[in-house]
């Protein structure tokens, strides 16, 4: 999975379970995004993203895998 889809699915999650979700793009050089998600954050990479790490993103936003 990529970071665009995983944004994307992220923001249907969120709009599904009726929760504030933003993305910014990053402040300095680099390919990452900002991702608030209610009151939690975590950063994408625009890239490939690997799977030990889109489970550490869904865990610093508190979604569940199978949710997700």
């Amino acid at each position: 999975m990529n970071g665009r889809e995983f944004i994307r699915r992220v923001e249907v999650w969120a709009k599904t379970h009726d929760v504030i979700c933003r993305v910014t793009k990053g402040r300095r050089k680099g390919g990452h995004q900002m991702l608030d998600v209610a009151d939690r954050r975590t950063f994408v990479q625009t890239g490939e993203i690997p799977i030990g790490t889109l489970h550490a993103m869904l865990k610093q936003l508190h979604i569940s895998r199978e949710d997700f």
